[in-house]
């Protein structure tokens, strides 16, 4: 949904990207979201200009603008499909969550025909991302993993993660001149492990959603999860960064995985 509300974004698995008007319930424009035989799999808005950008099955970022609906930018093939995908606050940063990495792309950086990438943060291991959100302050990033994927077969003798760690969007990369796949251990940076949540080999896999809560109500994490106190207003958009955010999070993973 764009940041004024009215204009929802879907995508379709014909490989469109459909626009929709809340306000005269009816449809914009609906267009082409991928290359032949690939479809739309994550979208979002930018909060700060008329643009919205899409992760397709072909491994590609792509950039549309609203005023006229045409193709602006894409990036390159990445190596996985992008899962989720979110602007920070001012526009400027595309984070996308991929199953092998995190990237932040620059739309509008000078003299580049495709977005440039600021910033790659490699996982040590592939994890299927199930969620990931940016807090209403832009100070936080949260991902949700598993290290289980689907096409793997059955659970049998594997035991399930659920993973909830956050990155410090400060701490990301903002230099042009800085190379986001710098190798040296001292330059990198990574995503503060969280929460965890570990089924049993013959269990149900993930645990229930009462199961998480229980687990973390009490949990203290001051770094990740700073409590919320009694005279603040409650704000659902900015949950993410507060007590009870694990579950959350636990709800949307159960909700996708059934």
């Amino acid at each position: 949904m764009s940041p004024d509300c009215k204009v929802i974004a879907t995508g379709s698995a014909d490989g469109t990207i459909k626009f929709w008007d809340t306000v005269a319930n009816k449809l914009l424009k609906s267009l082409r979201g991928a290359s032949p035989g690939h479809h739309p799999i994550c979208l979002a808005f930018n909060p700060q200009d008329l643009c919205v950008a899409a992760g397709t099955t072909n491994k590609m970022v792509r950039y549309w603008e609203l005023s006229e609906f045409g193709l602006v930018s894409s990036t390159s093939i990445e190596n996985s499909q992008p899962r989720f995908m979110q602007f920070e606050g001012t526009g400027e940063l595309t984070f996308a969550a991929f199953d092998d990495c995190t990237k932040s792309f620059n739309l509008d950086f000078e003299g580049m025909s495709k977005p440039k990438v600021f910033e790659c943060i490699a996982k040590p291991s592939l994890k299927r991302v199930l969620d990931m959100k940016i807090s209403s302050d832009s100070k936080n990033l949260y991902l949700l993993e598993t290290n289980y994927f689907e096409d793997e077969g059955s659970r049998k003798n594997k035991p399930t993660k659920l993973e909830l760690s956050h990155l410090l969007l400060d701490d990301c990369n903002k230099d042009p001149k800085v190379n986001p796949y710098r190798k040296e251990e001292k330059d990198k940076i990574s995503f503060n492990p969280g929460l965890q949540s570990q089924s049993t080999a013959s269990g149900s896999g993930f645990p229930r959603q009462s199961e998480m809560s229980q687990r973390t109500a009490g949990a203290n994490h001051p770094s990740v999860f700073p409590r919320r106190n009694n005279s603040e207003k409650r704000d659902y958009a900015a949950e993410s960064t507060r007590g009870k955010a694990p579950s959350v999070f636990a709800a949307n993973a159960l909700s996708l995985i059934g």
